[in-house]
């Protein structure tokens, strides 16, 4: 009996494991991709990115990277990078059960560095202004990721390779929600090895 139950009781566990964050897209087709991962070799002048459009609200931390340490360019100036986001606001419509039209504004956030280091980036939740009173039409807007990137000047004088790691932080119910996801899973296989043995 106890062996029988053994594959419902994995599948509770693994489901339980999962995220308790679940993705739900705003808009049709705009999905979150965790993580992202953007490596490569920068040369002076040279510039680096990569595009994606992030609608699922919460922590993201980006983290970057290099392979050597910088020193100083030719004119005895530190080397340094820019790294930098690209986020925005979006305003939509949604009636009659699908989105009808949107407009954003772009911006960029960045950073001067000459080492490794990480930043946590905030989404936040979409905020409705206005709903009639059948529930039929809404307006949101809402703050969204679209990019990650980094470039350098003149102030490079050998070329660095990098790495940038963009990644949802995880809520901490979701880290218990995991471990006694892995809690339940482990009981399982000592259940089906003590049944096993018998």
């Amino acid at each position: 009996m106890q062996l029988s139950l053994w594959p419902l009781t994995t599948a509770i566990a693994l489901g339980v494991a999962a995220p308790a964050a679940a993705f739900t897209p705003w808009v049709p087709g705009w999905e979150k991709v965790d993580p992202i991962v953007l490596t490569g070799t920068l040369p002076p002048g040279g510039e680096a990115s990569a595009s994606f459009l992030i609608s699922s609200p919460g922590k993201y931390r980006f983290s970057w990277t290099f392979d050597r340490a910088f020193g100083e360019d030719a004119y005895g100036e530190p080397e340094n990078v820019v790294v930098y986001h690209q986020y925005g606001w979006v305003l939509d419509d949604y009636e009659g059960g699908e989105w009808v039209w949107g407009t954003s504004e772009e911006f960029d956030d960045y950073l001067l560095t000459s080492s490794s280091g990480s930043v946590v980036l905030e989404i936040s939740p979409p905020d409705i202004f206005d709903q009639d009173g059948e529930g039929y039409y809404q307006t949101t807007y809402w703050h969204y990721l679209s990019g990650i990137g980094l470039y350098a000047g003149y102030a490079l004088e050998s070329p660095v390779g990098y790495r940038l790691t963009l990644a949802q932080v995880p809520e901490p119910a979701s880290w218990a929600m995991m471990i006694a996801g892995f809690g339940l899973v482990g009981g399982a296989l000592r259940r089906k090895r003590a049944a096993t043995q018998a």
